[in-house]
């Protein structure tokens, strides 16, 4: 049996000083919980909203200024997440902060921002939530719009598949690499549907060291429909 990819949820240390605070935390830690589990815990200083946390720890805080309303602070960021009254019925506020914590999320598991081709990660509603703008395949790269959705038929196909993935050819700009454009449907351990990830990947250093360690070889990289040839001499006497 396949066993589908799962998040794996961060910790993460959420301090609060009010109980208007404590409800947001409770909020993310119930409708986030593919992405997050939220230690909530009462801030040690009550008269210093900007304590030093953990160096190590992951945390979500509060600016605490008058009149900043529910400023929530992600880590170390420099940016708050102002939650409007009446947040968890704001259907367009709901999707803004999915994709911040899932942008946040990403970048904690992985330096993605760094890899050198395409990654994508997209909500379950199809809506692009990461791009680290890295290599595609053509010959002029482009960023791609936030607005832009993944395409029906692609979810539809993944949710279809059995192991819930897709993979398709690229042309490539060069003769060096053998790209494909890879989707894999992201699932929550209870098989909740929380987005797909998709990613190009070059084929060719991973085929030509699986044909080393095998002892095999490709007739040519031009002709790579005719399958692998034997090349360790095994059938020399046939």
């Amino acid at each position: 049996m396949y066993n589908m990819p799962m998040l794996e949820a961060l910790t993460i240390q959420g301090f609060y000083q009010n109980q208007e605070e404590r409800n947001v935390l409770a909020f993310l830690d119930t409708h986030f919980n593919h992405l997050f589990h939220i230690s909530i815990q009462q801030s040690r200083s009550i008269s210093d909203g900007n304590e030093q946390h953990d160096a190590q720890s992951l945390t979500f805080d509060f600016k605490r200024e008058a009149d900043q309303g529910i400023a929530l602070v992600i880590a170390d960021s420099e940016d708050a997440i102002t939650f409007p009254k009446n947040y968890d019925e704001k259907a367009s506020f709901l999707l803004s902060l999915a994709r911040e914590l899932t942008l946040f999320y990403h970048k904690q598991i992985a330096h993605l921002d760094y890899y050198p081709f395409q990654v994508k990660s997209y909500s379950p509603s199809g809506d692009l939530v990461y791009d680290n703008y890295g290599f595609d395949g053509s010959f002029f790269s482009f960023h791609t719009d936030k607005d832009q959705k993944l395409e029906p038929w692609i979810q539809e196909q993944l949710k279809a598949a059995s192991n819930h993935r897709l993979t398709m050819s690229v042309p490539a700009a060069s003769f060096d690499q053998i790209l494909m454009q890879d989707y894999q449907g992201l699932y929550a351990k209870d098989g909740t549907f929380h987005g797909v990830l998709s990613q190009i990947v070059d084929l060719k250093p991973l085929l030509e060291t699986y044909l080393k360690e095998s002892g095999q070889a490709l007739v040519g990289w031009s002709d790579t429909t005719s399958g692998a040839s034997i090349s360790n001499g095994d059938f020399d006497d046939f």
